[in-house]
């Protein structure tokens, strides 16, 4: 499902399309400068629940038998559908981005850092964010479309898109963002996407003169994992948890 929100940028490339910043995230699967919001089907929350009674009527039958194979084939079947809601998400999504921007930006998320923390590591799994984001850089590498990734602890959440300040205070269950220094006040994802806007605009502070990243010095620094490998943590993840 795409909600289109009145919110529209006039920074076009030669083209006629726009700048586009995306924010991907848990409640929504993506948001976009344009404001545009493609929702997370959360297919795995969708049928968790048959999905466990499945696996607790499996685990009662006697191996090798004709209900054993039969459950076996179910409980396949079944995640076999949740596997197609979640990619036919991120394919809707992915498709509708790209074709309609000049230039892309996007955060360079540690997911499998994110997934440590036992709170959202079900959720972060369920959305497989390194998943879509690596649609998304396949298929504009496909349609000629430039992908800008900020540096992965430039706080694009945390940044007043308005005027620049950093809210260092603001936590992860704050679903609107409120500038204590100019009074704006914006959707979190929102804000964050027009932020990855200007960096890909090439406005951000985040890259120096000679285009190498700078990342700010208060943060920590960790080290960075491959897409694959992450993507392969994510599946494990899911099998454990279903």
């Amino acid at each position: 499902m795409t909600t289109q929100y009145p919110w529209s940028s006039e920074r076009t490339d030669p083209r006629g399309k726009p700048i586009v910043g995306v924010d991907a995230g848990i409640k929504h699967l993506a948001v976009t400068s344009e404001g545009q919001y493609f929702e997370n089907p959360k297919a795995l929350r969708l049928y968790e629940r048959k999905l466990k009674r499945l696996q607790r009527q499996f685990s009662r039958k006697v191996k090798g038998s004709c209900n054993w194979y039969k459950l076996k084939d179910k409980i396949a079947k079944l995640h076999y559908r949740i596997t197609c809601i979640r990619k036919d998400a991120h394919h809707k999504a992915t498709t509708a981005i790209v074709k309609g921007a000049s230039r892309i930006g996007i955060e360079s998320l540690n997911v499998a850092g994110m997934i440590k923390n036992h709170k959202l590591a079900k959720a972060l799994a369920d959305a497989s964010l390194s998943t879509f984001l690596e649609m998304l850089k396949y298929k504009s590498d496909a349609m000629d479309v430039k992908i800008v990734e900020a540096d992965r602890f430039y706080p694009s959440s945390k940044t007043c898109s308005a005027c620049g300040v950093i809210d260092s205070d603001l936590s992860l269950s704050d679903r609107t963002y409120h500038c204590s220094a100019c009074g704006h006040t914006q959707d979190r994802d929102l804000n964050a996407a027009i932020n990855l806007r200007t960096v890909a605009e090439g406005h951000s502070e985040t890259e120096n003169a000679c285009g190498d990243s700078v990342r700010p010095q208060q943060l920590g620094h960790e080290s960075s994992n491959q897409a694959d490998s992450t993507a392969i943590g994510e599946q494990l993840l899911l099998f454990s948890l279903s």
